[in-house]
Formats: structure tokens, C-alpha cells, sequence
């Protein structure tokens, strides 16, 4: 069974992914949480789950947490891809750091992030727009493309304010779906640019090593290539911050490592539905799907034993 792994990144998180997390995470996860999370970890508001300093930890802790539980029930991966900050889940589900310091990371990267990040700024999904009629609408308001899904899929980012301007352009334009993300920090653009070079410092202390299978970089500079070390790992997650993802790309050489299914792991499904527009051949579903850890792996793996 060739088993390849998605990691989702932040926007889907809910009240119920947390209280979820809370009653799976072994106890020096929980710690970790508890401490980068403060008074959120046992009272919490809906509100306060969109924050970059919140969500960050809180999806990586969520998906982390079913690493552990699954990691060792599974065929060993043949590759795996984050979208995002699960990118960062990607690395540690390798082996790169662990869950506890993997929490750290995320809190740092999203303290980064903020500071950098320009007042009210947002992010804004596009659809049924192809990439030059997309920028002839963002050049002209100073956004940026952040990720690139599809050739008609893309989430822009930018100053509040000018996403509410170019949003009349590109309904005018003919989008199909416009979706405002939950998401206040315009990440994956150029505006982020000092919390790129300083999150790469933090990330070369980790010690090194190779992976016992890759992760595939959505970063612009990686356009889904494969990593294998430490030093390319630290590369892509510090640029990723700062330049477009290019998510089709990464799924394209997902597809060329011939999984036989493929996993989400993470808060919803968005990144299992997106797989399946561009390989609706291969079977492929999120934790979220299923009601117990034993559905998961029976459906990965139905000859596996469980207990």
C-alpha cells in the first residue's frame, strides 16, 4: 500500500477540532499546547481560534495528535505535502522536530507573521479566473497572489481595504466564487518578507538529518520538489512565508509518486476535495470523514489488523 499524507493548513479549525484535540493528545503535547495556547486550552471563544497565534498551534496540535495515534498503524508514507502551515505538520511527521517543539514553531512563526504584517490585511479566494486576468486586477490595487491551487484557483492577499476594491473587479471580471479566508495576515507574499528571515534562524538550530521519506515543497522556489534534509526543509519553510505556494505543482508531483491512496490530516477536508479535481482516480479522504481511528485505518489499509 503506497500511502501518501496531506496536511492541512489554518481556516477550517472549529470549537470541536479543539475540544477533539484536548481528548487525544498525549501529555507532552497537551503541555506544549496548554502553554502556547493560555487561557484558549480550556476557555475558549470562536473568535479567538481565527488568530494567527491561536490557529497556528491549534492546527498543528490537531494534527499532530493524529499522527501519534495513527503513525504506527500505517504503511510507512512514501511522501507527504502541507499546505501551508502544514508544511511545518509535514516535517514533523518525518521526524525533523518534534510535536512539542514543532507547537514552539508555530507560536514563533505566527508571532513573526503578525509583526511583519501590515494593519487590516486579509486574504480572498478567487475562482474562474485565469492567472493574467488575475494579476491585471492586483497590480493595480498592490495585493499579491499567495497560492496558486489551480489555473483558475487562487487566493490573493493584501490590504483590507484594496481586496474589498479589487473584489467589485473581479466579479465584474467574471470570477465564479469569491471566499473571504479567515485569515488576517496576508501570508505567502512579499509583504511578510522579515518574518522570513527570521524564522530561517530559528529553524537552523534544529539539528539535522535525513527523512525516511520526503516531504514535497509547495514554496515557489521548490515548485514540488521533494526534500529530504534538514537544511532544504529550513529553506522552504522560512521562504514559504514570504513568496506564492504553488499547490498544483506540489500535487502534480504527489501524483508522480504513485500513491495508492492518499490522507488528509488536519481540520476538514478542503485539501481531499481540491485532490480530487486533479485525480479523481485516486482514492483519497480526511480523518475528518471518519467517526473512530480504527475507520481510518481500515480504509487505508483494509488487511491491517485492528485492535
Amino acid at each position: 500500500m503506497r500511502l501518501a499524507l496531506l496536511f492541512s493548513g489554518q481556516g477550517q479549525q472549529t470549537v470541536d477540532h479543539l475540544t477533539q484535540l484536548k481528548n487525544m493528545a498525549d501529555e507532552p503535547l497537551s503541555t506544549a499546547l496548554a502553554n502556547a495556547l493560555g487561557p484558549v486550552w480550556t476557555n475558549y471563544h470562536n473568535e479567538e481560534l481565527t488568530t494567527n497565534q491561536i490557529a497556528q498551534p491549534l492546527v498543528f496540535g490537531f494534527e499532530m495528535g493524529w499522527w501519534q495515534l495513527l503513525k504506527d498503524r500505517l504503511p510507512m508514507p512514501i511522501c507527504a505535502a502541507g499546505y501551508s502551515l502544514g508544511e511545518l505538520s509535514a516535517c514533523a511527521a518525518v521526524g525533523l522536530f518534534s510535536p512539542e517543539v514543532g507547537v514552539g514553531l508555530c507560536l514563533e512563526r505566527a508571532r513573526l507573521m503578525d509583526v511583519a504584517s501590515p494593519q487590516a490585511s486579509s486574504m480572498l479566494a478567487v475562482l474562474g479566473l485565469r492567472q493574467g486576468a488575475v494579476h491585471a486586477i492586483i497590480d493595480q490595487h498592490n495585493l499579491a497572489i499567495a497560492i496558486r491551487n489551480s489555473p483558475t484557483h487562487f487566493v490573493i492577499a493584501g490590504a483590507e481595504q484594496s481586496i474589498v476594491l479589487a473584489r467589485d473587479a473581479f466579479e465584474k471580471s467574471g470570477a465564479t466564487k469569491l471566499i473571504a479566508l479567515a485569515v488576517k495576515t496576508p501570508s505567502h507574499t512579499h509583504f511578510l518578507a522579515s518574518a522570513s528571515e527570521k524564522f530561517v534562524l530559528k529553524l537552523e538550530e534544529i539539528p539535522g538529518g535525513r527523512f525516511p521519506f520526503p516531504v514535497i515543497s509547495a514554496s515557489q522556489g521548490g515548485m514540488g520538489r521533494l526534500i529530504f534534509t534538514h537544511s532544504e526543509a529550513a529553506k522552504a519553510l522560512s521562504s514559504q512565508i514570504s513568496s506564492m505556494l504553488d499547490w498544483e505543482a506540489a500535487m502534480h508531483s504527489l501524483i508522480e509518486m504513485r500513491p495508492d491512496v492518499v490522507l488528509e490530516i488536519g481540520p476538514g477536508n478542503a485539501l481531499s476535495k481540491m485532490f480530487t479535481e486533479i485525480a479523481p482516480e485516486i482514492p483519497v479522504r480526511s480523518v475528518c470523514d471518519f467517526k473512530t481511528m480504527d475507520g481510518v485505518i481500515n480504509w487505508v489499509s483494509p488487511k491491517s489488523s485492528i485492535s
